[in-house]
Order: structure tokens, then sequence, then C-alpha cells
């Protein structure tokens, strides 16, 4: 039967491995979405805000692209930091 410094020695390393994948877990910060650039918002906005911008999908059914600027500042989006 081992002894308890024998117990303690061996198990040392286990301990201090384990409090380091600890830290290591607690120093990395959860991932966050950015505030949205303006200039990504200009580039985007400089061909959605035309309003005659569309598609045609495979259905026939045109579908508008048109992205409001205005819409855009007050959508649930923007506060969250989601970009175009």
């Amino acid at each position: 039967m081992p002894k308890a410094n024998e117990l303690i020695a061996l198990s040392l390393p286990i301990i201090g491995f384990a409090a380091f994948i600890l830290a290591l877990a607690f120093s990395i910060a959860p991932a966050q979405a950015d505030k949205p650039s303006q200039e990504t918002e200009a580039y985007c906005l400089s061909c959605h805000s035309n309003p005659d911008l569309s598609m045609t999908l495979p259905s026939g059914e045109v579908l508008s692209l048109f992205v409001s600027p205005e819409v855009l500042q007050t959508s649930v989006h923007n506060p969250a930091g989601i970009e175009c």
C-alpha cells in the first residue's frame, strides 16, 4: 500500500494539470461580434441602398435586394454587431 507522501507526490502533477486547464478555460474570452464598421455598412449600402436592386429566382419570382439605410440603423442586428 503506498504511503501518504507517495500518493501526494503522484497526485501533484494531475492537480497541476487540472489547474492549468481551468485557468486556460477561464482566460479565453467568449466570442462577441464587434460593432458594425461604418466602412462595411457603407460598402454594402453602396449597392443595396438602390431601390431598384433585385434578383430573379429560378422560380421567376423577383426578390428585392434593397436595404433602407434608415431601417438598418434601427434594426435589431445593428446594436448586436451583426454586419451585412
